[in-house]
């Protein structure tokens, strides 16, 4: 999402960033040329009085009595049916409800040409305010659509809320084939919401890659990934970064090192403090390898590629039989490119042909951890100790500056760009005010 802001800037748009503040307060700021706003989340359930029921001024006070009782017994009939809505179909609506009060409100106050949604739970929103600043302005406002992954290839043992997910998906399906244009990030994702979705066009593939940026040659006082992880020297080191839910085959790392002597695992993880912390330790400890399984805290987007190149190898274990997952070319894939590590890859689909394609390491097989050891150690021994040097030509071809000809091809069906600015590519930290 940063990273399209700041493109979109590049290409010439005045563009606004609307997200979620998490300190009760609104928040302003600049990434880029583009603006930041974090609004606090709304509800009509709290707060202020709203006037659902408008009595004559003579009846003022019966109006705010009225409408004090019905917001509370709207309050009271919510609470009860989200305890017995085990499947997530009220909680839909129930988070429309307040989509609505907290972005449509924003969205129809900025009155934009175009609004870029992020999320398909946020679909209806943009088009219920797009409709809105039509008929203020009279002039079209278009809605893109960013689908970041195959939401329709979850399986059904992983949908927690099956209602929620299957009204989300119908949103997609009903909405997306009138957005000016669709953006994704893999081509097998692409194909299958086109086969679900009646679109005019293709959905647009943007590859979820790092910003291209030369390491620093002085490294003095930026984190190491061994220093964070207090790694001895000569010790050798396999690297993830990202969520480490099970999905992700983070236990099968943990496990694989119970065949990888003095090979030490550092997890740099999201979020942190991690609240999978302590169980992963105790998997590592019931394994006899606690020592060698370390957690450390993300580094900034910008620092990526360079804070992973400390390592030796870099391991993503995503499990498979998860279409979803066998779609997936997940952001980390383009980072340990960039960091210019031997990667060893689950043999989940797209991901492993990519490995396989580019030379980038081995392949393995997903949920195995002795497979996964045999991997990592055969990438240990072909790189005997050399420090790992990026591909400099593929690193600039699945760069996020290689998508931003994309971008501006797919915004042009919505407002055609200006001219892509070609100096260096700011870093992706917001400046709050």
């Amino acid at each position: 999402m940063k990273k399209i802001a700041v493109s979109l800037a590049r290409l010439g748009y005045a563009v606004t960033v609307l997200g979620r503040s998490g300190t009760g307060h609104r928040q302003q700021g600049h990434l880029g040329e583009a603006d930041v706003l974090l609004v606090p989340p709304r509800t009509r359930l709290r707060g202020a009085t709203q006037r659902v029921v408008r009595l004559p001024a003579r009846l003022r006070r019966v109006e705010i009595l009225a409408n004090r009782n019905l917001q509370r017994l709207e309050r009271n009939t919510d609470k009860r049916i989200r305890k017995i809505d085990t499947k997530g179909g009220y909680l839909f609506h129930a988070a429309q409800r307040d989509f609505r009060t907290t972005y449509g409100r924003e969205l129809v106050r900025m009155q934009p040409d175009v609004i870029h949604v992020h999320d398909p739970r946020l679909l209806p929103v943009a088009f219920a305010a797009g409709r809105r600043i039509e008929s203020r302005t009279g002039r079209l406002c278009h809605v893109v659509y960013d689908a970041r992954e195959n939401f329709a290839g979850v399986l059904e043992t992983q949908e927690t809320l099956p209602r929620y997910h299957a009204k989300v998906l119908a949103a997609e399906t009903r909405l997306a084939p009138r957005t000016a244009a669709v953006l994704t990030v893999s081509d097998a994702v692409a194909d299958a919401i086109a086969a679900r979705s009646a679109l005019p066009h293709r959905p647009t593939v943007l590859m979820n890659a790092p910003v291209h940026r030369e390491f620093p040659t002085d490294q003095s006082g930026l984190r190491s990934v061994r220093a964070d992880a207090g790694v001895p020297d000569g010790a050798h080191v396999l690297v993830y970064p990202g969520a480490a839910s099970k999905a992700r085959g983070v236990d099968t790392i943990v496990q694989a090192l119970a065949f990888l002597p003095s090979v030490h695992a550092v997890l740099v993880v999201v979020p942190w403090p991690h609240p999978r912390a302590q169980e992963l330790q105790e998997l590592a400890d019931g394994l006899g390898v606690g020592d060698r399984l370390h957690l450390v805290p993300p580094v900034p987007a910008d620092d990526v590629p360079r804070y992973l190149a400390g390592a030796d190898v870099a391991v993503h274990a995503m499990l498979g039989g998860i279409p979803n997952h066998e779609m997936a070319m997940p952001n980390k894939l383009f980072e340990i490119l960039h960091a210019g590590l031997p990667m060893a890859s689950s043999n989940v689909r797209t991901m492993a042909a990519f490995v396989r394609e580019h030379d980038m390491g081995d392949v393995f097989t997903a949920g195995d951890p002795r497979d996964l050891a045999r991997s990592v150690q055969l990438l240990l021994d072909r790189s005997s100790g050399r420090r790992p040097t990026p591909d400099t030509e593929l690193v600039r071809r699945y760069s996020w500056q290689a998508q931003e000809t994309g971008l501006a091809e797919a915004y042009g069906r919505a407002v055609p760009a200006v001219a892509l600015d070609r100096a260096e590519f700011p870093l992706l930290d917001v400046r709050w005010d």
